[in-house]
């Protein structure tokens, strides 16, 4: 039993040691800096890059080391666990992967979009930034094994909905003798729809 809680101390010890150096090892290469000025520090919900790196290294580490204090005492499942643990932390590691690349480069293209020229240029940043994550999402819950064909049909459905929805207001809209604010719309924005035509 004391060996085994030496073992658990010595990977929370290891553990901290690890994730205290490659904080200084981030901060010294100014990831997060260099995120920042890039406006793209807002695209993980407050969370950074380097803290779920460093989390997610810790973690692995102390599975690692509790698995040998389970060994030392002889208790089959709990090292079964930790090992399935670990590949799952790898595997969830790559799939978080996945998603932060998904968000900083749907950051990144809305980003480019909304200082763009184009027509409606506020709206496609968005619409560039929700699918891009969308996608990167699906990717990652499929590499974790999920089946995601549910998920896939929905959002096929959804961006079907939105078109419907938008081409069927329009035309209701001059149906109903809108035809005066549709024309005032489409004047404010016709150089909006020059630019798409």
């Amino acid at each position: 039993v004391i060996y085994a809680i030496i073992w658990v101390i010595v990977g929370l010890i290891v553990a901290k040691i690890i994730g205290i150096a490659l904080r200084h090892a981030f901060e010294k290469l100014g990831i997060e800096k260099k995120i920042r000025e890039k406006k793209l520090h807002g695209a993980l919900l407050g969370f950074t890059v380097t803290g779920i790196i460093t989390f997610l290294i810790e973690l692995a580490v102390f599975i690692v080391f509790l698995g040998a204090a389970a060994a030392t005492l002889n208790i089959a499942i709990i090292t079964e666990i930790a090992f399935l643990a670990t590949v799952w932390i790898g595997r969830i590691g790559m799939a978080a992967t996945i998603i932060i690349i998904g968000l900083f480069l749907g950051e990144l293209l809305s980003n480019k979009v909304e200082k763009s020229k184009i027509a409606f240029a506020h709206w496609w940043s968005i619409g560039i930034e929700i699918f891009i994550a969308y996608v990167a999402v699906v990717m990652a819950l499929n590499y974790l094994g999920f089946d995601t064909s549910l998920l896939t049909y929905a959002f096929t459905i959804a961006i079907g909905a939105v078109f419907f929805s938008l081409g069927l207001g329009f035309a209701i809209a001059i149906g109903l003798g809108g035809k005066t604010v549709v024309r005032d719309v489409l004047k404010k924005r016709q150089r909006d729809i020059e630019k798409l035509l």
